[in-house]
């Protein structure tokens, strides 16, 4: 619309879609397609089998295929994809690139090779979800559904983990900002679609808590060279150093939880000792109190006698035959040993920790 000389011109435009394109939208021939996730393969077969997945499991949440008949399916038949081996090879990397990445239905959660029953070709089996957090478990199939037609993945039960997809993005998002505020100090950041997509990869592939620790040896990592990253992806060169640390720092943590659990067994030995010193001196004094007299004598005198016979050290011998005479006291008045003490003490906190119902 143009204003000049107090008139107004008013100009309108049209346009219509190509018959065939229209076709095409009404028939669901077409969809559209995530191109910053295309954009950020770091592989041609990547973005070339990504968007083939991208339009097969539309509709499916299990993908298998021979390597044979995918890659006729993509249009490679090139010399060197003849042989298993050589198109086993040429996937292994697309294949690690697209698991957890995010299609237009759903997430693939696994993307994997397993070679078929009759052993002459690989098969790729793929798995989308639309529910998941953490990526899901290969389930085994029997020998039928090897060789069946693909639809019958369609019939193959899934396994849903418990985030929604919608919450996987909340944690990425918090992932990205998790970078932006330890790098740079930011605290509201606006991550695009291809920082998030790395995000998802990240934790999909190691889980939430090993994608913060790459976040974080990252950031330690680039202070000692005094580098500063801009965008999110450059903390990726750092995954496997970090998830080596996570593992160092895991091991420290369970051998410093069972060295805890060492000296809490120790302490706890320790106090039952003393209890059961204490219950051993208490019967001793009863027991003398209640023996008669001459009883007593007879067991003290027999007691010091056989010490005497045995024990020729000269060192501690009033302690050590003071025990002797303690010892014959306890076994004549059937005082429990230590073990057996013990042993009554596990049984009676045991039937304390159990309830009787009527």
């Amino acid at each position: 619309m143009d204003q000049a000389d107090g008139h107004i011109t008013k100009e309108y435009g049209y346009f219509k879609f190509n018959d065939f394109i229209l076709n095409n939208l009404l028939h669901n021939y077409t969809k559209p397609l995530l191109l910053e996730v295309v954009l950020g393969f770091k592989t041609e077969l990547a973005q070339i089998l990504y968007t083939h997945l991208d339009l097969i499991m539309a509709r499916r949440d299990h993908y298998e295929r021979k390597t044979k008949e995918l890659f006729d399916d993509l249009g490679l038949d090139g010399e060197s994809y003849k042989h298993p081996s050589k198109r086993k090879q040429a996937l292994l990397n697309p294949l690690k690139e697209l698991t957890g990445v995010r299609l237009t239905t759903g997430i693939i959660t696994t993307a994997t090779l397993e070679r078929t029953k009759d052993g002459t070709d690989f098969k790729l089996i793929v798995r989308k979800s639309a529910r998941m957090s953490l990526p899901v478990a290969v389930h085994p199939h029997d020998a039928s559904t090897h060789d069946a037609p693909e639809d019958v993945g369609e019939m193959v039960s899934e396994t849903q983990s418990t985030a929604t997809a919608n919450e996987l993005i909340i944690q990425a998002k918090e992932l990205v900002a998790r970078f932006f505020k330890r790098f740079h100090n930011v605290e509201t950041s606006y991550p695009n679609s291809k920082a998030i997509n790395q995000a998802i990869s990240l934790i999909t592939q190691f889980g939430i808590d090993q994608a913060c620790h790459i976040i974080d040896f990252a950031h330690r990592a680039a202070q000692e060279t005094k580098y500063k990253p801009q965008t999110f992806g450059a903390v990726l060169q750092y995954t496997s150093r970090a998830l080596a640390d996570y593992e160092d720092g895991k091991r420290r943590a369970q051998a410093a939880a069972r060295e805890r659990e060492e000296r809490r067994r120790e302490q706890e030995e320790e106090q039952l000792n003393r209890r059961y010193e204490d219950y051993r001196s208490q019967e001793l004094d009863r027991v003398r109190e209640t023996i008669p007299p001459d009883e007593l004598a007879l067991i003290e005198q027999s007691a010091t006698a056989e010490f005497n016979q045995k024990d020729s050290n000269p060192f501690g011998r009033d302690l050590m035959r003071r025990r002797a005479i303690e010892d014959a006291l306890a076994a004549h008045s059937q005082i429990p040993s230590l073990a057996e003490w013990k042993e009554l003490q596990a049984r009676a906190s045991h039937h304390e920790g159990v309830s009787y119902e009527a």
